[in-house]
C-alpha cells in the first residue's frame, strides 16, 4: 500500500509523522529541499531545530478565515509569519503598503490592485 497512494492525505499524514519522529527523516529531508530549491547540499541545524510541520495547511486557512474582515489582524499575522523566516530576519521584513489594494499587489501582482476592500488570502498570492 505504500508504493501506491490514492488518497493523498493519507500520504501527508504517513510524511508527516515520518517527520515529527526523533531521528533524521526531517533533516534528510529538509536537505532534499534545500539542495532542489537552492542547492545547499546541507540545511543548518539551527533551521532544523526552528522548522515546523504541520499536517494540513487547513489550520492555517481556517485560522486565516476566523479573521474574517479584520484587516489589521490579517496585515499583523502575514508581518509575523514573515518575521520568522531566516533570512527575512537578517535582511528586515520588507516595509509593506498600507493601501490595500497595493498591499494585495505587493503580494499578488497587477490583479491584487482591483481588491481594495480586504487583504487577499494567501491563496491569492504569486510565488
Amino acid at each position: 500500500m505504500y508504493k501506491f497512494v490514492r488518497e493523498e492525505r493519507f500520504f501527508c499524514s504517513i510524511l508527516a509523522h515520518l517527520l515529527l519522529q526523533k531521528g533524521p527523516n526531517l533533516r534528510l529531508f529538509l536537505d532534499l529541499l534545500a539542495g532542489r530549491i537552492d542547492g545547499r547540499s546541507k540545511v543548518a541545524a539551527a533551521d532544523i531545530q526552528n522548522a515546523e510541520i504541520y499536517l494540513e495547511y487547513s489550520f492555517l486557512r481556517d485560522y486565516w478565515n476566523s479573521l474574517g474582515k479584520d484587516n489589521d489582524a490579517k496585515r499583523q499575522l502575514i508581518i509575523t509569519l514573515l518575521s520568522r523566516v531566516p533570512e527575512l530576519q537578517r535582511q528586515g521584513v520588507p516595509k509593506l503598503p498600507e493601501a490595500i489594494a497595493d498591499f494585495n499587489a505587493f503580494f499578488i501582482g497587477r490583479r491584487g490592485l482591483s481588491i481594495t476592500k480586504d487583504i487577499a488570502s494567501p491563496r491569492l498570492w504569486s510565488v
